[in-house]
C-alpha cells in the first residue's frame, strides 16, 4: 500500500473518531448521517459503474482486473461492498477458478 493511501485511511479513521466523539449529540448525529450519506450515494454510483463495466466484454473484464490490481481501487470498492475480485483462468469461464496455478490469470468481480 502507498503511503499516500494509508495516510489517507488513517485521516479518514481520524475524522470518524472524531465525529463519534463529539460532544453534542445533534451535531454527532448530523455529521454521521452526512458521512452515512455520501457513502451510499458513493455506493450507489459505484455499483452502477461496474455493473457498467462488466456489461462492456472483453475490454470491462481487462478495466476490473486492473481494479482488482490497484491498491486504492480495491480498497474503495471494498469500503462500499462492491463485488469481490475473484481470479479466474482463461477468457471468461467463470467455474473454473484459479487455486495458484502458474497459467496467467485475471480477476473478476462477481
Amino acid at each position: 500500500m502507498s503511503n499516500e493511501l494509508h495516510e489517507r485511511i488513517i485521516r479518514i479513521e481520524s475524522l470518524m473518531e472524531q465525529m463519534k466523539a463529539a460532544a453534542d449529540p445533534e451535531t454527532r448525529a448530523a455529521a454521521l448521517e452526512l458521512v452515512q450519506t455520501i457513502m451510499e450515494f458513493h455506493n450507489l454510483g459505484l455499483g452502477r459503474m461496474v455493473e457498467m463495466i462488466q456489461g462492456t466484454g472483453e475490454t470491462g473484464a481487462a478495466l476490473l482486473s486492473a481494479f482488482a490490481q490497484d491498491a486504492a481501487v480495491f480498497r474503495m470498492l471494498r469500503l462500499h461492498d462492491l463485488p469481490k475480485p475473484r481470479i479466474v483462468i482463461g477468457t471468461g469461464d467463470r467455474h473454473n477458478h484459479h487455486r495458484g496455478h502458474p497459467r496467467r490469470h485475471r480477476h473478476r468481480f462477481n
